[in-house]
């Protein structure tokens, strides 16, 4: 398994933590915060585009208070369960994981995690972001100590993996810092 190590900057202070990965080279692995942002961003275009579903619903119901139970769940929960895995397959990254320069890699090749791997971290960040936005109010709070312990983790961790990246075997490295250190 691959083991981290700091890069440092000849003009200043140490930087952030890098690994060497097969066919990928050294990387610099991303922050808590850079994935929590890039985190954010995904769930800022995945509100976008719902959006326009759950209004259509509560327009064309006949009783508009009770139009969101009219929708069916599995509309609202397929992009965002469908979204991660087909984003990280395709491209290594989803759209806010892109645009804030992060790219998720498998451990032992260094390539772009396969479907499965990839499922398997999707569906358990679903899990662990469950309590947030399933309970009701406001219970959905008792969600925000799970957040805040995948955050702890994700930095004490010598490789910075959260345990859905350790259960899929990947790693989240910045791909535009690591670039620019070759």
């Amino acid at each position: 398994m691959p083991k981290p190590s700091a890069e440092s900057d000849p003009q200043g202070p140490p930087s952030r933590p890098a690994i060497t990965l097969p066919d990928a080279g050294h990387q610099l692995l991303a922050g808590a915060g850079e994935r929590v942002f890039a985190r954010l961003l995904d769930g800022v275009l995945l509100f976008a585009l719902l959006m326009p579903v759950v209004i259509a619903a509560q327009v064309s119901a006949q009783d508009p208070e009770s139009a969101s139970l009219n929708l069916p769940i599995w509309l609202l929960l397929l992009p965002v369960l469908l979204y991660d895995p087909l984003m990280l397959r395709w491209r290594g990254a989803t759209v806010g994981k892109m645009i804030v320069g992060l790219k998720v890699l498998r451990l032992d090749t260094g390539q772009v995690p396969r479907m499965n791997p990839a499922v398997l971290r999707s569906v358990l960040l679903v899990l662990f972001g469950l309590p947030l936005w399933a309970l009701p109010d406001p219970w959905h709070l008792l969600g925000l100590p799970v957040v805040a312990a995948l955050v702890v983790n994700l930095v004490q961790q010598p490789q910075r993996q959260g345990w859905h990246d350790r259960a899929a075997s990947t790693v989240v490295v910045n791909s535009r810092e690591s670039r620019r250190i070759r």
